[in-house]
């Protein structure tokens, strides 16, 4: 479970008192730091018990809006990438939010045996917490069986990449 603390770090207050909010991200026993972009006062922070207290002036009620709406995209990617691949490194988290990635990594191609894979996993968790029946796994997993089957014998194929299959379906018709 995605677990969200704002703190702020006082030691890098300005020279008008204002210290950076920052957010630690934590996922089973790891985690990570991100700055908000945001900042407020020592004094003011912990009046308000770190922006938990009712609020009256419009710049606290801002800023605790604005955190609000920082962990809710945190937790929206989080739970989009979670239904992809349910290990999700931190790392990978804090890139696609800021929506950093490396220039010299290439992005990798999946096949369709993979895709087919991911879905037997997803779709056998189901079976196994009651929300699918086992009779419509076994078909997925004959439907695979016929896919490598058909691979072989049309294309003398193990495998192909989803793009490649495609653009293989577009040429045929």
């Amino acid at each position: 479970m995605l677990k969200v603390i704002f703190y702020i770090k006082s030691q890098k207050a300005g020279k008008d008192g204002l210290a950076p909010i920052f957010a630690r991200i934590s996922l089973r026993d790891k985690f990570i730091t991100m700055a908000t972009g945001k900042s407020i006062t020592k004094e003011r922070w912990l009046f308000t018990n770190n922006l938990r207290n009712v609020l009256k002036m419009d710049k606290e009620k801002v800023i605790k809006e604005a955190l609000e709406v920082f962990q809710l995209n945190l937790e929206k990617k989080f739970y989009e990438l979670s239904k992809i691949d349910t290990d999700i490194s931190l790392e990978f988290l804090r890139h696609e939010i800021k929506g950093k990635t490396k220039a010299n990594e290439k992005p990798k191609s999946i096949t369709i045996l993979e895709v087919m894979g991911k879905h037997a996993d997803f779709f056998k968790r189901k079976v196994e917490s009651g929300e699918r029946a086992a009779a419509s796994f076994q078909k997925y997993a004959r439907a695979k069986e016929l896919l490598v089957n058909f691979m072989k014998k049309q294309y003398n194929l193990d495998d192909i990449e989803a793009i490649s299959a495609g653009k293989m379906v577009d040429n045929a018709v």
